[in-house]
């Protein structure tokens, strides 16, 4: 499977270790990133809530690979809430095949270096972040639920799905270093930041659904500021075939 870039169909099993690092974003900067159809961003004060998630999933998982999750923002379409993800970077070629099929998330390949509780991740040779974490030694990890849900693009539909689980972990330090060539800069990640890293990470992500445009349209006349039309640049995405 590995090789030809076949995907498993869903639901996926997501185990391994992980980091969530939960970070506030700037409205305009959100705004500036692509977001599905009809897809509202919500935002207070001029910030919504974005951030990023490293993991490395083991055998146990679906697929075993590593991942880096970015998201702008806080979101709403007909009525659902979600995570608006901008870009994706995984080492695997059937999760990159998947997470686009499947779910309509914008993955890409890219090299991941996990030294202790410090991770890089690159493209073509190119930084994308820096992150180290620390953690109180000693202290216990507990069992936390986790709720994860998306909006995606699939073929210029927009798509839904929510994952949930748990992951065994603690409170924890965050330092992001993102290079201004980084595709995700504008998004001022770098700096301190709290987060939440652990163990035991046991995620179920069930298929997509579609959200259809007759639901988006009357969301919309109820009141959304947002048109139902993509909003921010458009984006191409590199071809899956595996050679970058």
């Amino acid at each position: 499977m590995a090789d030809s870039g076949d995907h498993p169909p869903a639901p996926w099993r997501l185990r391994g270790e992980a980091a969530i690092v939960i970070i506030g974003v700037r409205e305009h900067a959100a705004r500036g990133f692509p977001r599905p159809a009809g897809v509202e961003l919500l935002h207070a004060g001029g910030w919504t809530l974005g951030g990023a998630l490293l993991a490395r999933y083991d055998e146990h998982a679906t697929l075993p690979y590593q991942e880096l999750i970015v998201f702008s923002g806080v979101a709403r379409a007909a009525g659902r809430l979600a995570l608006v993800v901008t870009h994706i970077y995984v080492d695997s070629l059937p999760s990159l095949r998947g997470g686009r099929e499947i779910w309509g998330l914008p993955k890409e390949l890219a090299d991941f270096s996990w030294d202790s509780r410090k991770v890089t991740v690159e493209q073509d040779g190119r930084p994308l972040l820096h992150a180290s974490f620390r953690r109180r030694p000693g202290r216990l990890l507990l069992p936390m639920p986790l709720y994860a849900p998306v909006f995606g693009d699939r073929g210029g539909v927009t798509v839904h799905a929510a994952g949930w689980g748990h992951l065994r972990g603690t409170p924890a330090v965050a330092d992001f270093d993102v290079p201004r060539t980084s595709p995700f800069a504008g998004l001022g990640l770098s700096g301190r930041h709290l987060a939440v890293a652990g163990e035991a990470l046991d995620l179920h992500f069930p298929g997509a659904r579609a959200i259809t445009r007759s639901s988006l349209n009357r969301y919309a006349r109820q009141g959304a500021r947002d048109p139902p039309v993509r909003a921010g640049p458009t984006r191409s995405w590199p071809d899956a075939s595996g050679d970058r």
